[in-house]
């Protein structure tokens, strides 16, 4: 197993959840941003999470190591059709399945390790294997809620909510592959969210079902 540590990538809207989220990344050395956040610079990302450290991040590793020994490699190669959507839906069948919401858990360690998790650690532990699995994965926050964007096959980007598929007991079709305006739909917390140098605007997996 690589002792490299995995990078993620945030998206933040102000300085909302920042105490909140700050604490999912257990396993982060290096957090560059997205433009178009006024809040943060690079250097102020870097040099807060860098001072972060988690006892728990190598049994974080061991986890996204044996997930993608289990359900990619082999599996779903880069050479197949649609290879990163299929994966999107491997992580998404691997995380929601058998886990719960706990306001309490706020780390990927809780979801990944425990199965239960509130908003950031469903978002965190996501991107964690989706860094894995070499998909192009953000982490978006704002008024106290947290999910994910990712890029597909097809180019294009879709939001993702864990935490909303996990709570509504794997519904995968109203809550993941979404675009921007499917999103904002959700509730006021995600109709809050803009972000101008990323536009989710549909494509080839819009709405996951399998």
């Amino acid at each position: 197993m690589s002792d490299t540590k995995p990078t993620l990538k945030v998206a933040e809207k102000g300085d909302q959840l920042y105490d909140e989220v700050k604490e999912s990344y257990s396993v982060s050395t290096n957090l560059p941003h997205v433009s178009g956040s006024d809040a943060y610079n690079d250097k102020a990302y870097n040099d807060f999470f860098s001072a972060i450290s988690n006892k728990n991040s190598n049994d974080v590793n061991i986890v996204v190591e044996n997930f993608y020994n289990t359900y990619i490699l082999g599996k779903i190669e880069k050479t197949e059709t649609d290879w990163k959507y299929k994966r999107e839906v491997a992580i998404l069948k691997y995380i929601v399945e058998g886990s719960v919401y706990d306001l309490n858990s706020n780390t990927a360690y809780d979801v990944l390790i425990n199965k239960k998790g509130q908003c950031s650690a469903f978002a965190s532990a996501f991107s964690l294997l989706c860094e894995k699995c070499e998909i192009e994965c953000y982490i978006l926050t704002g008024q106290e809620h947290a999910w994910n964007i990712v890029r597909l096959d097809d180019g294009n980007l879709y939001h993702v909510d864990v935490t909303y598929a996990v709570s509504a007991g794997g519904d995968y079709y109203s809550n993941c592959n979404l675009t921007d305006a499917e999103c904002k739909k959700l509730d006021s917390i995600h109709h809050a969210w803009w972000q101008p140098d990323m536009n989710a605007v549909g494509g080839k997996y819009g709405h996951l079902v399998y």
